[in-house]
């Protein structure tokens, strides 16, 4: 049985600050279609079986051994000092 959904809770627990103030966090429930420069900075935790979403898995067909890798990504956007 994978750990996936308790490492995610973990890492959503955690509260980043930056320039001393909390970082806004949006998971994969939550994340907005878009995110305005004023709603920066804003930190964005994803999970997927891959990167693009192509996990690795194999299979072994005669026995029950799988492999799946899953990639968690954990993204902070900051605005640019100048424009």
């Amino acid at each position: 049985m994978s750990n996936l959904p308790a490492i995610f809770d973990n890492l959503l627990a955690v509260v980043v600050d930056y320039a001393g103030a909390p970082v806004s966090l949006y998971g994969p429930d939550t994340t907005p279609d878009s995110i305005a420069d004023a709603d920066l900075p804003a930190r964005i935790l994803l999970y997927g079986a891959g990167r693009g979403g192509q996990g690795e898995f194999g299979h072994i067909a005669i026995g029950t051994m799988a492999d799946v890798t899953w990639t968690v990504l954990d993204l902070l956007l900051i605005a640019p000092v100048a424009q």
